[in-house]
This record gives C-alpha cells, structure tokens and sequence, in this order.
C-alpha cells in the first residue's frame, strides 16, 4: 500500500513558526482554558447544543463578532510595534471590552503572555533577536526606562522590534494601562491580550498573517474545547467543527490583515449578551 504524503507550505522562518506555535498552543500558560467568552451561558439557554448550532456561534464571532474585532486590533498592534509607534490600540482594545468578564478575560490573558514572554529575552540575553519582551523589571511598579533605553542585557524592549528605533516611552505607557498608573501587581494589567499578541509576533519577526491564522485558530479552538465539556459534545464532533471553520479562519485573517481600525465592529448581539447574563449565572465551570 502506498503512503499519502502531506506537505505544508509555510513563508515562516523555522524559528518563527515554532514561536508561533508555542505561544498560541493551549500549554503556553495564558489561562485560555478558564474561559468561555459567554459560550457556557449560550449552551445553558439552549442556543448552542450541537456541532450545527456551535459552528453557527463561532462563524459569525470570527466574521462579524468579537473575534473579527480581535483580528484587527491584533493587525494594528503588529503594524505599530513595527513602526514603532505608541498609537493608542490597547487603550482602544480595552474599552470595546462589552461586560466586566469579558475584560477580565483579555486583560488577564495579555498580561499572562506578557509575563510569560520573559522567558524568551531570558534565555537570548545579549542576543540581538531577544527583543520579545520586556525585561523584568519593567514588569515592576518602576516604569522608568534605563539610561539609553534599553534592558539590562542590551535587547530594546517589546515596543521596538528589530529594525525600528522605536520609543522607549511606549512601554511604560503599554504598563500602565488606559488608567494612567503604573502596574505594580497582576490585577492591574495594561494589555488586552490581542494587541499582546500582534505586538509580540512583530518584535518575534512572525509575518502578520500566519499571527493572525494562529491566533484566531487559538481562539475557536478554546471554544471548542469548552463546548465538548459542556454541551456535551464528542471530540469527534469538537474536530469535525474544527475542520468546518478553516475556512472562515483563513478568510477572516486575509481580511484583517489589510484592515485598518475604522473596520472595527461587531454585530454579534446575542454572543454580547450572553457574556453579561453569564456574570449573574448561578452554577458555572467557567470565568467568563
């Protein structure tokens, strides 16, 4: 019998494509897991109860909801570490937030990739590609950045990828948030996750639109893992979903990636309400 061979063509450096892939898999320590983003609240109202009706909810996030919103905020924060440039996307990101859990959500999980990224400039220090994160003890209450502005093993932080000159001043402002205060603990963080994302994959030299094929293939797959758990639905049926959004995950990226912010929108309503019912619901696995 003969073997059928399967080739998979990528523009991505290796080394670019395995940071892609580990900082989008479910054990890069993010939390996503923890979340439903309102889905548990949908199932328990009986909108969401079959592999149908599931493709159905997360299509229109991804192609009109809060997941198309995410793409090009991502796209924007990939554009402006390139350039960069301050802008104002997390702030903006942070306010489309519609309910309490669903900030809660985005800002826990930038903040915990954030945290997270520090391995990376820990382990190249000294190297002139460890531009991933900030250094350490910029992560502190002191924001203040050092003589030069640079870290302590020489490598520009996340606000200046390689090639730009970038301002220093940029991360500071990215630390303290849209409230103006200087992060001193993890329940005040200052990135929602999707600008974390777009700005981490410019400084990591991950080219905008495999970053945004990952993380939206990130996101629906953590849906999908949670509708398994909870509707119950089968694994075969959670991969058999999967499968159905490829191409709606492709489309939406190729769109996001020439996207500029006045395309910022959603008109998923119901998946809105669903993430606010979900801050009263009585019994529940999930944070939001």
């Amino acid at each position: 019998m003969g073997r059928t061979v399967i080739t998979i063509m990528t523009d991505l450096p290796e080394r670019a494509l395995l940071r892609l892939m580990t900082w989008l898999s479910p054990a890069f320590p993010v939390g996503a897991f923890s979340y439903s983003h309102g889905l548990e609240r949908a199932i328990e109202e009986g909108l969401v109860g079959d592999r149908a009706s599931l493709f159905g909810w997360l299509g229109e996030l991804l192609q009109r909801g809060s997941a198309w919103n995410d793409a090009v905020l991502l796209a924007e924060s990939w554009r402006e570490a390139q350039a960069g440039d301050c802008g104002g996307t997390a702030e903006l990101a942070e306010a489309l937030a519609g309910s309490g859990e669903r900030h809660m959500e985005t800002m826990l999980q930038g903040d915990a990739f954030r945290q997270a990224l520090i391995a990376w400039a820990r382990a190249g220090e000294g190297h002139p590609n460890s531009r991933l994160a900030p250094s350490p003890s910029a992560l502190s209450a002191d924001t203040s950045p050092p003589e030069g502005g640079e870290d302590e093993s020489g490598a520009r932080r996340l606000s200046s990828p390689p090639g730009t000159g970038g301002d220093v001043s940029c991360e500071a402002r990215r630390i303290r948030g849209s409230h103006g205060r200087a992060k001193s603990n993890a329940a005040e963080p200052g990135m929602p996750y999707s600008v974390a994302v777009g700005a981490a994959a410019a400084a990591g030299g991950i080219a905008l639109e495999p970053a945004l094929v990952a993380y939206l293939h990130a996101f629906v797959s953590n849906l999908v893992q949670a509708a398994v758990r909870l509707v119950p639905l089968g694994q075969s049926d959670g991969v058999a979903a999967l499968a159905a959004l490829e191409g709606t995950v492709l489309a939406t990226a190729a769109r996001a990636a020439t996207s500029t912010l006045d395309d910022l929108g959603s008109a998923a309503f119901m998946s809105e309400i669903m993430a606010m019912r979900h801050e009263t619901q009585y019994s529940r696995v999930f944070r939001s």
